[in-house]
């Protein structure tokens, strides 16, 4: 029984260790480049205002879909799509600091499909409206001007 025991402690302790190094070597065999990334990103900030597929991103690198996404996720720590709606709600953040265009209009050159759905993931991103954001911005850059 003692015996027994024993061996099945090391079939486990073999089993482990094989299964940690096929893991890791999945993983780590081919991540993106920096220069696939900075090619995706420039892809991507020159396209904000269409529709962004996976498919389009893993052609841009030549890779299939599915182990895009892998290799994608485990380079920037976040999905692909996830990455894309953080670049949106970037460059709206930066239309937003002027007046110079509508709400309607930041919303469709960010890539949102209308107005309502920019404000809904605007707020999720940022916990303010997109109204609330220009309105603060302003405030704020009054203050630093008065301030001085």
């Amino acid at each position: 029984m003692f015996a027994e025991f024993y061996g099945k402690a090391l079939a486990a302790q073999i089993i482990c260790e094989n299964t940690k190094s096929a893991t890791t070597d999945k993983t780590t065999r081919s991540p993106l480049t920096t220069r696939q990334l900075r090619w995706l990103n420039d892809y991507i900030e020159a396209n904000l205002r269409y529709r962004i597929s996976v498919d389009d991103l893993a052609q841009q690198v030549a890779l299939s879909p599915f182990y895009f996404c892998r290799v994608f996720k485990a380079a920037t720590g976040t999905s692909p799509h996830a990455y894309i709606l953080k670049k949106r709600i970037e460059y709206a953040s930066q239309l937003l600091r002027s007046d110079e265009h509508s709400i309607l209009d930041i919303a469709l050159s960010s890539g949102f499909s209308d107005a309502s759905n920019f404000s809904k993931q605007f707020k999720k991103s940022t916990g303010q409206t997109p109204t609330c954001y220009r309105r603060e911005y302003k405030t704020q850059t009054i203050f630093v001007v008065r301030g001085q």
